[in-house]
């Protein structure tokens, strides 16, 4: 499915920038500012979900947190159902407030200690007075039940630490669902916890989304549990997007060369096949978010760089079924996109240039990139590793049944 042809955009963001300020400085110095993120422009469409991945530090949680309303964004717009979230006010803001939910990472953290389970999922209803005390006791047994807790009284009474991980990240799921919130932001919702338990908690957000109608912005940076859940891949580096594209074309040709880098750092299942894997090799460190690179912030690290791309920041362009931020996409001479059909090619070619240089030498072949010097792009060995491991969460959802109280 092309992006112009998508359903429905539940959230729309436009230009949103994110900067710290960074504190510590000298009377006469001038303030430094952590660029966290850095003009991004998506569409997150109705009942999908946008995982959203990349390094540590490229700002995926705090990209969304602005979506969410939990952040002040420094620039730009966020809309919410055609609704501008960053300027809204008074009822307008409470209504997005029940409809945008948020799961954090830790579930132990976002768990109030000192309160029970029944008043903490309670409370949602409270706040928004959306139901009697009657009502919303009958709800809250209601909820356990719906993320795989039983209706036991004594749960209620129950405080956080009584919980394993799993179980307090369930618990975390029930209070995100409480208002019945039309769009969900899921920061590694499932990171900490073993792999039998990932399995039902992403069956369990399947589920949800089926039977709400949930649209879901995921944030992860395992790409397996990607492919397990997500219909549609943003990649961030730096702040910026450098690839968007439906979940299926990522896996089966990344286009972007941080991409490619992404998915052959996946690790592997089969040693055989770990061994044989080539990668795409980035060059130095991961820059720092305070003074990024110019340009394009990946030209320090990229095989294909040239001058153009420490100088020009290039768009976020289409290419198809997916939008790529590359200089070089859709060049017939650029490796990652040699093999590409030709119409689609030269529809690239058109579309970038105004950006990409007239000539490509210098820049790095097919033939250097499979030299015994350069390791190649990575091939089938990517997706095989990828494919493998959401087959074993699979494996593990269909095969074990183990009782809630074993989790760990």
């Amino acid at each position: 499915m092309a992006l112009d042809s998508a359903p429905t955009a539940l959230v729309s963001t436009n230009g949103l920038t994110k900067r710290f300020p960074v504190s510590g400085r000298g009377l006469f110095e001038r303030q430094r500012w952590v660029h966290a993120v850095d003009n991004v422009s998506l569409k997150i469409f109705q009942g999908r979900t946008l995982a959203l991945v990349g390094e540590s530090g490229s700002g995926k949680t705090t990209l969304g947190q602005m979506i969410a309303g939990l952040l002040e964004p420094s620039g730009g717009s966020v809309e919410f159902g055609g609704v501008d979230l960053v300027n809204s006010k008074g009822e307008a803001r409470r209504q997005l407030r029940r409809d945008l939910q948020f799961i954090f990472q830790d579930p132990f953290s976002s768990l109030n200690p000192r309160h029970t389970i029944r008043t903490i999922l309670s409370r949602p209803f409270e706040v928004h007075t959306v139901l009697g005390r009657t009502a919303i006791d009958s709800e809250v047994t209601q909820l356990l039940n719906l993320v795989g807790l039983g209706n036991s009284a004594t749960l209620l009474n129950r405080h956080p630490h009584q919980f394993s991980g799993g179980q307090r990240q369930r618990i975390v799921f029930a209070r995100a669902i409480a208002l019945r919130p039309r769009f969900i932001v899921a920061d590694e919702p499932v990171s900490s916890l073993d792999m039998s338990v990932k399995a039902q908690l992403l069956t369990l957000l399947r589920t949800f989304q089926g039977e709400l109608g949930l649209t879901y912005l995921f944030v992860t940076h395992e790409l397996a549990v990607v492919r397990t859940i997500a219909q549609d891949v943003a990649v961030m580096y730096l702040g910026r997007v450098v690839e968007r594209a439906p979940t299926t074309a990522v896996f089966d040709q990344p286009l972007h060369p941080y991409t490619v880098a992404l998915l052959g750092a996946t690790p592997l299942l089969d040693p055989v096949v770990a061994r044989s894997r080539k990668h795409l090799p980035l060059v130095g460190p991961l820059p720092s978010s305070i003074t990024p690179p110019s340009g394009c912030h990946f030209h320090t690290r990229c095989p294909f760089a040239r001058d153009v791309c420490a100088t020009k920041r290039p768009p976020l362009r289409a290419l198809g079924e997916r939008q790529i931020a590359c200089h070089f996409v859709g060049d017939s001479d650029f490796p990652l996109t040699a093999n590409l059909p030709r119409g689609l090619v030269e529809t690239a070619r058109a579309s970038a240039e105004s950006y990409a240089p007239a000539s490509t030498s210098g820049l790095v072949t097919s033939a250097q990139l499979t030299s015994p010097t350069r390791s190649a792009v990575p091939d089938s060995g990517v997706q095989e590793c990828v494919g493998n491991v959401g087959e074993q969460i699979r494996r593990d959802h269909d095969q074990r049944d183990e009782p809630e109280e074993a989790e760990n």
